[in-house]
């Protein structure tokens, strides 16, 4: 019974788990919509404190990062580069990461964080349980959401009046492709290689441990994985051989997002309060938000925003604390 919880969660991946494990005294309820947990972020993750790790009592391991540049005749030309990797990844003239390859230090979750936060959570799967969190206005006294639903599909549900997000001119689809690395390596490097290039097919390759990734925009057919994992490899410096099941691949339909305009920005954070106001929902996350640059880490302090918010502090107040 959802009398029985105090705030309903929408969304089981990593923004929506590490909520109801941070709110775990509210006696969160999660609601996903797929039939089991997700593990939708298949791209790189890393992060930039160790923040969440604090937040969720797991230890990160932190490592330092090296990067760099392949397959550019532009390579000594950061300009140049940069907006070849910015055209490439979002089709827009924006900010990227690739504009500094000096080595960076990140932290690294365990491979089973997913796993791990939904310890202990209460998850309720499918599509009928899923869109009825987002009808907790109706209930007396109301239960407020907390919604990592992408902003364009918000919209949409909660038939909002107001201009929308044209989400499918500011996304790209995209996907992943990981290989394991031989154990006789003892892999204990971190590494990432940006491919700018528009002629490549991938636009990163990294190597996280024992694992390789490389990412594109767009899709692959199946006789074109082993060729660009070949070729990511060459820009690593590394080589394995490679059969068909040593390589899996995900897609995803929000592979990069890119930055709204401040007159879009402006509808996007008016749709935010409005479903706030109206529905008891507050936004959580990057693609709920549409914060191209918005990382797990920054998550812990929106979680944080929200809680205030919930207890009846003004927004003013709760992003100011």
């Amino acid at each position: 019974m959802l009398k029985d919880y105090d705030v309903v969660i929408v969304g089981a991946g990593l923004a929506g788990l590490l909520a109801a494990r941070m709110l775990t005294d509210l006696r969160p309820l999660v609601m996903e919509i797929q039939d089991s947990l997700p593990n939708n972020h298949r791209a790189v993750l890393r992060f930039r404190s160790d923040a969440v790790s604090r937040a969720i009592n797991i230890p990160f391991k932190k490592v330092r990062v090296i990067k760099g540049i392949y397959g550019n005749f532009e390579a000594d030309n950061p300009v140049a580069t940069a907006n070849q990797y910015s055209l490439k990844v979002t089709g827009k003239l924006q900010t990227r990461s690739i504009l500094s390859t000096e080595p960076v230090d990140r932290w690294i979750a365990p491979d089973d964080l997913v796993a791990r936060l939904a310890v202990g959570a209460k998850i309720n799967y499918g599509i009928e349980k899923y869109v009825e969190a987002l009808q907790q206005h109706n209930s007396i006294p109301p239960i407020p959401v907390i919604s990592t639903v992408p902003m364009d599909k918000l919209m949409e549900m909660l038939d909002y009046p107001g201009p929308r997000l044209a989400a499918d001119e500011k996304r790209r689809e995209g996907w992943s492709l990981r290989s394991r690395l031989p154990e006789s390596w003892e892999a204990s490097v971190y590494a990432t290689v940006y491919a700018p290039n528009p002629r490549k097919r991938w636009y990163r390759a990294s190597i996280t441990g024992n694992e390789l990734i490389v990412e594109g925009v767009g899709s692959l057919v199946e006789d074109e994985k082993r060729g660009v994992m070949e070729e990511a490899m060459m820009g690593l410096g590394i080589w394995i051989p490679l059969t068909g099941k040593g390589i899996e691949y995900s897609q995803s339909q929000y592979q990069k997002i890119s930055e709204l305009s401040t007159e879009v920005r402006e509808q996007a954070k008016r749709f935010i309060m409005w479903a706030t106001a109206e529905y008891g929902v507050y936004s959580l996350g990057r693609y709920a938000t549409w914060r191209p640059g918005l990382l797990l880490d920054d998550v812990v302090n929106d979680v944080n925003v929200i809680r205030k918010l919930m207890e009846g502090s003004s927004s003013y107040d709760a992003v100011k604390a």
